[in-house]
């Protein structure tokens, strides 16, 4: 759309800041996503924990007349929790402001969850509350704040993010409900009837094949829909357990590592020769407050069939759409190509945002690239600005706004189409939060609460640039299908590189009307799973010996493929690093794998998987992987996202079985610790501080049933014994120590 003719529109603004979020300038809704915080570290980052009814809500034009705010006061308040921190902990009605609002003919929305607060209705509150102004001072977002609900009996119960209700809560966190609720009813959750509801849409049934008559693969209980056509679910934690839960647990546990660092200035982390190096971050310190005409010319980004340089003004008639899948949805589009403003190249960040264009265009050709001007703002120009620190944003947009929790923001500009709740998106500015640390380095950051990875955020924000989980879709992070706007992880195993299925198919479905589907043959596997955000998968033990049976649970097999594809394998390993290859220990016999003849493009698949544990691996700790392959064993199109490996490790201990000694002295044993060439033995006594050897030859057997008799032996003293295993390959390993009464 030219310049000239967007002067016809009046445009109006919201502001949306996010973990990974994006800081929206826009007419009606905008979408936020945050760290997955745990629920302790959302009671004790917030200054004030409170229950409050909405008296009223209130709009106001900032200092400076180029923002607005949205005051929310709250009567009947009861007062939770309050640190030295909080300016209102003695007030009688308790006032929380929020960027955003309409005032004047200046529309601002910073988050969703100003559209939650409805007059009369209570919530329990977890805010920053220290004299700072902040987007959003509600703590993690969607994540600290719940309505307080009451049944026809008098109990109350709360409803978290997306109407899923709190049924239980421990040391590990809080517990939710699967479906959103309707009401309580006598005590019990009424779930609430969704005719968009599609959880299993796009779920593949088809149970995978064996290689062999061994092992089994089982549909994960988290996914077997009930027969029960009237659920309900049992009485939920109540309001006065919860508040106990909050004051007993959540506030006294200890945080090892805090994220969150409300003065803080983070760092860029990799490790280099074995050490950490570090740098500061990076921003431009200039801006420009203006409007100027958006580049005439941009760099492409994909490597395929793509014809080269597009101008971001082609012609096109806007259509609002709305496609959804469960929770997850969008009904927001925009002009393409849709060209970035890169970082100058000698930025570490700037491969990370090259990497995640390139993946999307992988899918869909929608993005190009061009030089920064060294300047930021509302400008209609899509740029990728770095870490602004709060007195960068000060200058930019001309008020006092903190970052608070969010780790990025995305600032986009729109325009209202036929339906208001799905604009037409003109500009989208992603910037970084300084207040953390950052890295590119994906084992730096697994499991890592001191840095943040940057490319799943990045991959999160490009999605909201063409319309993703935005407009009438909200951010709840609560969504049942893997996806990559899920709020920040650093315990799953997730480096960033590709997108699942949910993203594939409504790319696709958003843009086929102005580039073609790219023809990509992308399966992946993930050792996670969505169940109101995402799970580790899991074993059933953490504890192994050579040729025991083992359970991975609620592996994800998707296939991101607009077609289907052939003979899809899946093959699982044993591996000393998380790097899983072919060479690592494969679980089960001969080639052990399962398959699918087909896999429908654009589903996934949960299942849980037995095999057993191989018998030619020495004891240790290992992770176990996960690899799929196509057409038998071949590699797909993309494969960053072919292997994987669990976020916990297990341990292979091995004991030796039958073990016996009788009163002559004479030592049974049966070998299970894999290929021999035969066993030593060596034995201590109670005073003794070393073991010695007591066979003077090593010790063979025909079969793996082995004997030795120990002469020396006094009867009725203690001795240890320790059995030696000498390999096959010459390598040796000692097992436990036995205790015997000779």
């Amino acid at each position: 759309m030219k310049k000239n003719a967007l002067e016809k529109f009046i445009l109006v603004f919201f502001i949306l800041f996010t973990l990974t979020a994006c800081l929206f300038i826009s007419s009606r809704i905008t979408n936020a996503v945050h760290l997955n915080l745990s629920f302790e570290e959302i009671a004790q980052i917030a200054d004030m924990i409170f229950i409050g009814s909405v008296q009223k809500q209130n709009t106001r034009l900032g200092d400076m007349k180029k923002m607005v705010f949205t005051d929310i006061h709250f009567e009947d308040v009861v007062i939770i929790h309050a640190t030295n921190r909080s300016v209102q902990r003695d007030s009688s009605i308790i006032t929380l402001s929020f960027a955003g609002g309409r005032k004047d003919g200046l529309s601002v929305k910073c988050s969703d969850i100003l559209a939650k607060f409805e007059d009369k209705h209570r919530y329990l509150i977890f805010c920053f509350d220290d004299n700072k102004t902040y987007t959003n001072p509600i703590v993690g977002g969607f994540q600290g704040v719940f309505e307080i609900l009451e049944d026809n009996t008098g109990s109350e119960f709360l409803l978290a993010a997306g109407r899923k209700a709190i049924i239980g809560a421990d040391t590990k966190g809080i517990t939710l409900s699967k479906e959103q609720i309707a009401h309580m009813q006598e005590g019990g959750l009424i779930i609430k009837e969704n005719e968009n509801k599609t959880i299993h849409q796009g779920f593949y049934l088809q149970t995978p094949a064996s290689s062999d008559s061994s092992g089994s693969a089982s549909l994960s209980s988290i996914y077997k829909i009930s027969s029960n056509e009237n659920s309900k679910y049992p009485k939920p934690l109540g309001l006065e357990g919860f508040i106990n839960y909050i004051k007993n647990v959540a506030l006294k546990k200890t945080i090892k590592n805090e994220r969150f660092n409300r003065d803080g200035q983070g760092v860029f982390m990799r490790i280099k020769g074995g050490k950490i190096e570090v740098q500061n971050l990076e921003s431009y310190v200039q801006f420009y407050p203006g409007l100027t005409a958006p580049h005439q010319s941009a760099t492409n980004l994909f490597h395929g069939s793509s014809s080269g340089i597009s101008d971001i003004n082609n012609s096109f008639s806007f259509t609002p759409k709305d496609d959804s899948l469960g929770d997850l949805g969008v009904c927001c589009s925009r002009d393409l190509q849709i060209t970035f403003e890169q970082v100058p190249d000698d930025w570490w960040s700037y491969a990370v945002f090259n990497d995640a264009m390139w993946t999307w265009n992988r899918f869909m050709d929608i993005y190009r690239k061009t030089e920064s001007d060294g300047t930021i703002g509302l400008n209609y120009n899509d740029e990728l600005a770095g870490w602004p620190d709060d007195d960068t944003l000060h200058e930019i947009y001309g008020e006092d706004i903190s970052w608070g929790t969010d780790a990025a923001f995305c600032l986009m500009r729109t325009i209202e189409s036929g339906n208001p709740e799905c604009p037409e998106i003109l500009e989208s500015d992603i910037m970084f939060n300084p207040a953390y640390s950052w890295t590119d380095d994906h084992d730096l950051a697994l499991g890592n609460s001191d840095v943040l990875l940057l490319a799943p955020i990045v991959m999160h924000e490009l999605g909201h640039s063409w319309g993703y989980q935005f407009g009438k879709y909200e951010e709840t992070y609560d969504y049942d299908e893997l996806s990559v706007m899920h709020s920040y992880y650093s315990g799953i195993v997730e480096d960033g590189q590709g997108i699942h299925r949910a993203d594939a198919y409504l790319l696709r479905r958003n843009y086929n009307d102005q580039t073609s589907i790219l023809s990509i043959k992308d399966i992946g596997v993930e050792s996670y799973y969505a169940d109101a955000g995402l799970v580790n998968s899991t074993t059933d033990k953490s504890h192994y010996n050579w040729g025991d049976s083992i359970t991975l649970k609620n592996v994800t097999v998707e296939n991101m493929s607009y077609s289907s594809v052939s003979n899809l394998r899946i093959r699982f390993f044993l591996s000393e690093d998380r790097n899983i290859t072919n060479d690592d220990y494969q679980l089960g016999k001969n080639d052990k794998y399962w398959y699918w003849s087909t896999f429908s493009g654009e589903n996934y698949s949960v299942y849980d998987y037995t095999t057993t544990v191989p018998s030619d691996i020495s004891a240790g700790t290992y992770y176990v992987g996960a690899m799929v392959t196509v057409d038998g064993d071949k590699e797909d199109d993309f494969t960053s996202n072919n292997s994987t490996s669990f976020y916990n490790s297990i341990t292979l201990k091995v004991e030796l079985s039958n073990v016996s000694i009788d009163k002559s002295g004479i030592i049974s044993w049966d070998n299970n610790t894999g290929d021999v060439a035969g066993y030593n033995i060596l034995r201590k006594t109670e005073d003794e501080t070393e073991f010695k050897r007591i066979n003077d030859r090593i010790i063979h057997s025909p079969n793996n049933s082995f004997t030795f008799r120990d002469k020396t032996s006094t009867p009725g003293k203690t001795y240890t014994y320790q059995f030696q295993a000498v390999k096959t390959n010459g390598s040796t390993e000692f097992y436990d120590h036995v205790f015997f009464n000779g």
